[in-house]
């Protein structure tokens, strides 16, 4: 209920993960880049969010007056070449700081070849447009790809299934009827 109350309030539409509230469901979360690639869909398209006034329905628009950066075929084109490199395998690799630049470079060069090779079917203004096209993937995909540096997603994975271990065990009543000369599972696992 709090939800939908809050998403009527806010002028931009906003997903509702709430069903989503466990450990196997915000991984799944942090391992899509769905929205992600929306929201540079959006950026590209120049759409800014808005709500039917007759029926309340959220969603986005191209305001009058507004050229979009690209057109709807080019961002099937754009979409594909970012779903090549940004999938659920990026961030649970071990990238150094030099493999995420050159993947970041390789998607950026793509980029530029479709768009040059498609420019009028693009509907491309300017290399301004181009230009900005190619360092909102570029940038994009760059940050994103950070998770993976030295396998830091790994790493945080590892210790949320481990904290998400001891919770259960605190939970289900096991360390009452654990002891040992040691003071019990909690001193073993806190240092106390």
């Amino acid at each position: 209920m709090y939800a939908e109350e809050q998403q009527q309030e806010q002028p931009y539409p906003i997903a509702n993960y709430q069903s989503e509230h466990n450990n196997e469901g915000s991984i799944k979360f942090q391992l899509s880049f769905d929205d992600l690639i929306e929201d540079i869909e959006h950026t590209l398209l120049c759409q800014e969010p808005f709500q039917d006034s007759e029926t309340g329905v959220l969603g986005w628009r191209t305001p009058e007056g507004t050229v979009p950066l690209i057109n709807q075929h080019g961002m099937v084109r754009i979409r594909a070449i970012i779903r090549s490199k940004l999938n659920r395998n990026a961030p649970l690799s071990d990238l150094e700081e030099e493999e995420i630049k050159g993947i970041c470079r390789e998607v950026e060069h793509n980029v530029v070849n479709t768009l040059y090779d498609n420019w009028d079917a693009f509907d491309l203004l300017d290399v301004s447009a181009a230009t900005t096209i190619r360092e909102t993937i570029g940038d994009s995909i760059f940050i994103n790809l950070k998770k993976a540096n030295h396998g830091r997603f790994l790493r945080h994975l590892r210790s949320t299934h481990h904290s998400t271990e001891v919770n259960s065990i605190a939970r289900s009543g096991m360390v009452k009827n654990v002891k040992d000369s040691d003071g019990g599972v909690f001193a073993k696992l806190f240092g106390k």
